[in-house]
């Protein structure tokens, strides 16, 4: 019966949250509903200068927790006024993303800048004039409009241009505890958390809670990081809505009403936070599902989880269907398990989830401060301080033979070895190739795409050498190592990406066949037939391909969706698989590394493990500035690790070490080739992530020519890499790039030239030699 009422009361908050208005950007009076309704169970209410409203319950016991960041936005979709017309008639313009489908013919209220509401319907032609091709589609959006019955002189003295147009509609109840209402999105994770904190209002906890109304979502997640980077919480977790199983909502995309809320998987999300929600839902048993995102989420988790030095970020999603429509529909069940979920999460959070910084920004460079890993719950397979400590003991005599590529090949071997002795370089540039290869050889054979590159960081830490001054392993899994701290120059970041575009399970169908998505950027026409490996078992499967035979016309030609792709792992039905295979496990390709032809390398993930390699042998050397070898997560799905390792840093010049497009082909002419194999290693000028340091750009030159290494221009604006992201953050970094050419990019099958990587290597350390008395300081 407590339960009851408690849930009666929840529908009520609910019902009244979504009554409010509040389109993005014009959040004020649903802000003001809120700190009312959170008033009983918070300590203090504070809006910030974008209009975030943050709710604060401090810690109840005097045990230091962590800082927790609940977030959930508070603004809703509309339209905006954007002309009066002839008639008084009012043209609009989104507000958000509302759905044109779900406007014609509605009941509408437009609300002036005094809050006044003004009754309306959006028009439409009467059907008898409609002419049958116009019934076949939807208008734009520009064709719109608002009919609010007013002559067009009394329009134009109440109405303006920017005013906000909602739907005309009221809350209803349908069936047993489920609501329609406008803007569950995301009124519904609004009441969630509210409800939440009501949960712990008499609860001894030792952490802080800062839950968050954000604004803006609506329009790029934008109040989440301005919020995010302000509070610096330990860890955040944001709640918003998922899409509800319906009609035309498959299987791998939506979710269950009335089964609890989604813990979404994929890069967005932080591994051991997760897990940490899944425990404490399955000790209290709560219900949960699975979401998973390949990419972007959608939600302010996106940019919660890189805002400032990055943060631990989970995403709960509460099931709705008919999303962005005036009848968005939620089970209060779901909230009310999900505000269980937080409450008892936030009760139990110790101190074990506070985080610590690098000793170089706390004021031990000076100091000999060893090695030691500093991240906190990072995945459950990342090693810890100890562990990191004695691995780079052992990097210093790291090399192919001590740590062989899984399933060695004596013969692969001894091919590689006799092509290197083939090709035309000098003694110590047969050398430098042999460990460059080597270490390549087993770097391109692990596996981590996006938000999976653990066992390259693994791997990393096992041949990092003895004389560095700290390891640091930040909240988004990037590795960085530090040498030369408290030595004067320019703090000099070097950047290679650890992850590789891959595949991700969606979900297993009847039959046991797995339905995928991208992570990254691949190509579908290279998928079909391909040889894969699923999950942390390796689990080898085949991309299916429909037979030839009874494909027919244009279907031969066509190129594959993502949606009818699916990996095939040989199990005879769905529990089968699923015993083996679990929704958001990671794929990548089975390509086994060769060195073939000419002195070219053939691999998986070439890009950018072939940089690794050279920053890895670049840290090895001794530097006269202070040395940041930064190796990231994420750059495949946004350059999203940069962003937060060099807000770790704060470097003041950043050196992009990657792989670059190579299209030295017969379909491509000249113009467009971008690089040539052969040619050294290519300079960038601009893409689309960054414009290079012109006075950087001009050293690389100078020393190319000093020291005799051939090199090129990178002829494509295309693409971009981590030198944006560090470009941008930590108040601004000059940053400039230093590529390999790569014929096949983001393919299963990449090539690259041994003496471009090796003359890679060379231009790289000759430019960094220069810095240390050549670097530009104006």
């Amino acid at each position: 019966m407590q339960r009851r009422r408690e849930a009666q009361s929840l529908r009520e908050l609910l019902l009244e949250l979504a009554r409010a208005r509040g389109g993005a950007g014009a959040e004020t009076p649903v802000a003001r509903l809120v700190t009312k309704l959170a008033a009983p169970w918070v300590d203090a209410c504070h809006r910030d200068q974008l209009g975030n409203l943050w709710l604060i319950r401090r810690p109840r016991r005097e045990a230091a927790g962590p800082r927790i960041m609940l977030a959930a936005h508070m603004d809703e979709i509309g339209w905006l006024v954007s002309s009066i017309e002839d008639g008084g008639f009012l043209r609009l313009r989104p507000l958000g993303g509302p759905d044109v489908a779900t406007y014609l013919g509605h009941e509408v209220l437009v609300e002036n800048r005094e809050g006044r509401l003004f009754p309306g319907i959006v028009g439409t032609k009467p059907p008898h004039i409609t002419r049958a091709d116009e019934y076949r589609r939807f208008p734009e959006a520009e064709a719109l409009f608002v009919d609010v019955g007013l002559s067009e002189a009394e329009v134009r003295q109440h109405i303006q241009v920017g005013d906000i147009v909602y739907p005309a509609v009221e809350p209803w109840e349908l069936g047993e505890g489920r609501i329609t209402a406008k803007s569950l999105d995301n009124r519904a994770s609004v009441a969630t958390v509210l409800w939440a904190l009501r949960l712990l209002q008499d609860r001894d906890t030792a952490a802080e809670v800062v839950a968050v109304a954000t604004v803006q979502e609506e329009l790029g997640m934008r109040g989440a990081r301005v919020a995010a980077t302000s509070i610096e919480p330990d860890l955040a977790i944001a709640l918003d809505v998922g899409f509800g199983l319906q009609p035309g909502v498959d299987r791998w995309t939506g979710i269950r009403l009335g089964k609890g809320p989604a813990l979404t998987v994929g890069p967005n999300i932080h591994p051991g936070l997760r897990q940490a929600l899944l425990d404490t839902a399955r000790r209290i048993r709560v219900e949960t599902q699975v979401e998973v995102a390949a990419g972007s989420t959608g939600t302010d988790a996106w940019l919660i989880q890189v805002a400032g030095r990055g943060i631990p970020t989970a995403l709960l999603s509460l099931p709705l269907r008919y999303m962005h429509s005036a009848v968005e529909l939620v089970d209060v069940g779901d909230l009310e398990e999900t505000a269980r979920l937080l409450a008892e999460f936030i009760v139990n959070a110790g101190p074990e989830w506070r985080r610590t910084r690098p000793r170089w920004l706390t004021g031990g460079e000076g100091a000999a401060a060893g090695i030691a890993a500093a991240a906190v719950h990072q995945d459950g397979t990342g090693k810890s301080a100890d562990e990191a400590g004695d691995a780079g003991k052992a990097g210093e005599e790291g090399d192919a033979a001590e740590h062989p590529a899984e399933d060695p090949s004596a013969d692969r071997s001894a091919r590689i070895a006799a092509g290197l002795a083939r090709i035309d370089l000098d003694a110590a540039g047969h050398e430098l190739a042999r460990r460059l290869v080597a270490h390549l050889a087993e770097l391109s054979e692990l596996r981590g795409p996006s938000g999976a590159e653990a066992p390259v960081r693994e791997w990393l830490l096992d041949h990092l050498p003895r004389e560095v001054d700290e390891v640091f392993i930040d909240s988004m899994g990037n590795l960085l190592v530090a040498r030369g701290l408290g030595r004067p120059g320019p703090r000099v970041m070097v950047d290679a990406h650890m992850d590789e575009v891959g595949l991700i399970v969606q979900g297993v169908d009847d039959d046991g066949l797995l339905r995928i998505d991208q992570i990254g950027g691949i190509d579908p026409r290279v998928l079909p037939a391909q040889r894969v490996l699923v999950g942390p078992r390796a689990l080898p499967g085949v991309i299916g391909v429909k037979p030839i035979h009874l494909r027919k016309g244009e279907e031969r030609s066509r190129a594959p969706q993502y949606e009818n792709l699916y990996v095939d792992i040989g199990a005879k039905d769905k529990d089968a698989a699923e015993k083996l295979v679990q929704p958001g496990e990671t794929i990548t390709f089975a390509t086994r590394f060769e060195l073939i032809g000419n002195g070219l390398v053939k691999g998986k993930a070439l890009d950018d493990r072939g940089g690794c390699a050279i920053l890895l042998e670049l840290l090895a050397e001794d530097w006269p500035f202070p040395f940041f070898a930064a190796f990231t997560v994420q750059e495949e799905v946004g350059l999203r690790g940069a962003q937060v390792a060099a807000e770790e840093i704060l470097p003041d010049v950043g050196l992009a070490l990657e792989t670059t497009i190579c299209a030295d082909l017969p379909d491509v002419p000249g113009h467009g080739q971008a690089t040539h194999l052969w040619g050294g290693p290519a300079i960038s000028f601009q893409d689309r992530a960054s414009v290079a340091d012109r006075e950087l750009v001009e050293l690389i030159e100078k020393v190319a020519a000093r020291e005799g290494i051939p090199w090129q221009w990178r002829r494509a604006l295309g693409g971009g890499n981590d030198a944006g992201a560090i470009q941008q953050r930590a108040g601004g970094a000059r940053t400039c790039s230093i590529s390999i050419p790569c014929r096949y990019i983001h393919t299963p099958a990449c090539l690259l030239s041994v003496v471009d990587m090796v003359n890679t290597y060379r231009l790289a350390r000759a430019f960094l030699r220069a810095l240390a008395t050549e670097w530009p300081r104006s």
